[in-house]
């Protein structure tokens, strides 16, 4: 008897995994970004209001993983390669002559969110939120810029030491509502950085620099669909 109860409890495990391996679609999803990086000090003084920074526009790219939880319900996982930023108008002199220049703080990073989603079907088109955290790594840091029609770039470091320019890790959160039609995905999204990416030292005692970044995304997933539910 306890041999038959343990082959049905592992047969209807199987099932259950099996099904579940059914449901779990992953994709490839790319967007658009539109990101800056604001430092403040502790009197309200702002680097970017000091030099009229711009938002930076970059790509975005990677895949993405829904795992259906209940009735809509699923959590996303991800992961992406992605640019941070600012532009902003300087100068500099070269050989002794002052130009005007056109500044690119560029971070190159890489995103993992994992985000919990509910998706509703209007059939054959569905609509969906999804919130969660998304941790980043810092992966390298530079200060682009073109003077006299010639680009240049001055390396930045990444780390915690006090000569740092950013530090290596970012924990921000993620907001998205988009629509569905079949596999296909179009969305928009909002990252707000919530630590200071600035290593801390005497010199910038209460200053703060954190991200956040506007998204255009379009995703395609993999897997079988059902035309009347999506799980």
């Amino acid at each position: 008897m306890r041999k038959i109860v343990l082959i049905a409890v592992i047969i209807i495990a199987a099932l259950s995994v099996n099904q579940l391996n059914a449901q779990i679609k992953g994709g490839f999803k790319m967007g658009m970004d539109l990101s800056n990086i604001v430092t403040k000090s502790d009197d309200g003084s702002s680097f970017n209001d000091d030099f009229n920074t711009q938002r930076l526009i970059s790509p975005r790219l990677g895949f993405i993983m829904e795992i259906p939880v209940y009735e809509g319900l699923y959590i996303e996982p991800g992961v992406f390669g992605a640019v941070r930023g600012f532009r902003y108008d300087s100068t500099r002199v070269k050989n002794e002559v002052e130009y005007d220049s056109r500044e690119f703080e560029v971070v190159i990073c890489v995103d993992i969110p994992v985000n919990i989603g509910y998706k509703y079907d209007f059939d054959p088109v569905s609509v969906f939120g999804k919130v969660g955290p998304v941790f980043s790594i810092n992966t390298y840091m530079t200060n682009l810029y073109r003077i006299d029609g010639e680009w240049d770039n001055d390396h930045q470091s990444v780390g915690t030491g006090p000569n740092d320019n950013i530090k290596p890790f970012d924990f921000s959160v993620n907001f998205e509502a988009g629509v569905q039609l079949d596999r296909f995905q179009l969305s928009a999204s909002y990252i707000h950085g919530l630590t200071n990416q600035l290593p801390q030292d005497d010199f910038n005692t209460g200053v703060t620099m954190k991200s956040n970044v506007f998204t255009i995304s379009a995703a395609v997933l993999f897997g079988k669909f059902n035309n009347k539910r999506r799980y």
